[in-house]
Formats: C-alpha cells, sequence, structure tokens
C-alpha cells in the first residue's frame, strides 16, 4: 500500500501546483521516450510495485480504467523493525499511560541525509515499525474513534500519517517545484536553526494530504490520530496551525512562499515569519 499513500499526496502536489516529476526515473530505466512509456502504462503494458518497474507489475484494471498515476522518482523508504531513538521511553508512555516524548513525529520516523551535509542529495526515509504499533494502539485505546473502528485502522492510520510528514521534509528539501528549484543547499538554511519552519512544513505537507482525503469519516478519523499524536509536542509541531489559519492562506500561496524561500541567500531571511509574509503576497492566486 505504500505507492498509495506517496502517491496520494505527491501525485497531488504535482497535479495542482506542478511540483515534481513523477516519471524521472523513466528514462534512466528503459533509455526510450517518455510519452511512450507512459502509454504504456496507462494500457497495461508496464506497472510499478513500489520497488520495481517492468511488465510483471502490472497495476489493477481499475487504476488503469482510471487513468491512474503513479510517483514513480521517491526517496528510498525503508520500513524498519529496529528501535527507533528514544524507544525505551515511547513503551513506557504506552504501557503506563503517559504522555509520549517530544519530537514523537520524528522518533517514528525519520527524513535523513545519506552522508553529513550531503543537501545536495536527496535523502531517505526510515519508517520504525515496532514504535509506530505501539503508539498506535495508545491511540486507540485513548482516544475516541466509534465502534466501526479498529485498532488495526488506527494503527495503519498512525503509519499513513508518519509517512506523509517525513515526505513532508523530502518535499521541503528534494522535490522540484513549479520552477524547477529545489531546497537552497547550503546546510545553514536547512538545519535545526529552522526547526519552527521545517517542523511547520512537514506537518503541512501531512495536513495537506488528510485534507485532501475524498471521504469525510476517513478524513475525521486520521484528523483524531494527528490531533492525538499532537498532544504534549513541541511547539514546533504545531506551527502548521500558524500558517493554515492564516486569514490570507491559500495552498498555491504555500506552494508560493516556499518557492520563494528556496532561492533566497540571506539566511536571516528564511524563517517561519518570512513565509507567512510571503504567503501574503500571493492569496489572491
Amino acid at each position: 500500500m505504500i505507492n498509495r499513500i506517496t502517491d496520494h499526496l505527491l501525485m497531488s502536489l504535482h497535479n495542482e501546483f506542478g511540483w515534481g516529476d513523477p516519471y524521472d526515473e523513466l528514462d534512466k530505466m528503459f533509455g526510450g521516450d517518455r510519452e511512450t512509456i507512459i502509454k504504456m502504462i496507462d494500457s497495461g503494458m508496464l506497472g510499478y510495485n513500489g520497488e520495481q518497474f517492468g511488465t510483471d507489475n502490472l497495476g489493477s484494471e481499475w487504476q488503469r480504467a482510471a487513468g491512474y498515476r503513479e510517483y514513480i522518482a521517491i526517496p528510498k523508504i525503508d520500513f524498519s523493525e529496529s528501535n527507533c531513538e528514544n524507544y525505551t521511553e515511547i513503551i513506557e508512555a504506552c504501557e503506563n499511560d503517559k504522555p509520549l516524548p517530544g519530537k514523537i513525529f520524528d522518533l517514528l520516523g525519520e527524513y535523513r541525509l545519506k552522508e553529513k551535509d550531503a543537501y545536495d542529495q536527496q535523502g531517505e526515509i526510515i519508517i520504525y515499525n515496532r514504535c509506530i504499533r505501539q503508539v498506535g494502539k495508545k491511540i486507540y485505546k485513548e482516544t475516541s474513534f466509534g465502534s466501526e473502528v479498529t485498532e488495526d485502522t488506527i494503527i495503519n492510520y498512525l503509519y499513513d500519517i508518519v509517512l506523509w510528514h517525513e515526505l513532508g521534509h523530502w518535499v521541503t528539501h528534494w522535490m522540484t517545484d513549479s520552477n524547477l528549484h529545489r531546497w537552497n543547499n547550503q546546510p545553514k538554511l536547512f538545519d535545526e536553526a529552522n526547526t519552527e519552519l521545517l517542523e511547520g512544513l512537514a506537518q503541512c505537507f501531512t495536513y495537506y494530504a488528510m485534507n485532501h482525503l475524498k471521504d469525510d469519516k476517513e478524513k475525521e478519523c486520521y484528523m483524531k490520530v494527528f490531533e492525538s499524536l499532537l498532544k504534549d509536542q513541541p511547539d514546533c509541531y504545531h506551527k502548521h496551525k500558524e500558517i493554515i489559519q492564516c486569514k490570507v492562506f491559500t495552498w498555491k500561496g504555500l506552494m508560493k512562499g516556499i518557492e520563494n524561500l528556496r532561492t533566497e541567500n540571506d539566511i536571516n531571511k528564511v524563517s517561519l515569519e518570512d513565509l507567512k509574509k510571503t504567503i501574503s503576497k500571493y492569496w489572491q492566486i
């Protein structure tokens, strides 16, 4: 199901704002004409299973009939059974009804650079299965979802939310914008000094993914899981509210605001406040 979750966010950003190139890897894989390859996908001659692209990975009949598109050029995503950072503290919180530790979004998952300060390369995502299962059980036990919602459903929703959050970091850093720019690769413009901005944007993309779900009941359930995970978290994980609740906020304005920050060379003009000022310039587009 990984490609369904990544596609929901990344293809939506591509279709609505012209961000990213879903087929960036096609030319490398086949060395052929892109238009022809895409026609082969639509006709069911080629498919993608989240790891490999070839004739033995055909999409389902309903996907092809609906013109379903997969975002091929995703970062490496590793679903790990290793213990995440602060694992003992997380388990203690789950077993003793205590608050979860801070930075829980980035303890359950992680977007990391392949090498130290390698900002000119895309990073990779790690999702920590064991911790997500335990936290999902805690959220299910402590939150009212209705009798028709199962524990497994909440755990799956938590997987999606954590993955969308980490994809939000990848989008902020690496996904090309409508002007084909990526984030400025100067480390000082993409480090812990900008935690408010970077976590705020990752949460915005998570919220965008949930808000664009078509099923209202499913959307409401995702939002409950998201809000449950936000409890007792540091202020930086709540900064999306300042952005989204702005009177002149639009999603297109947000994307234009990020595009402006990406090409700003003055570190003093790359902040959450600068982003909000820029968004206000684009509220009518």
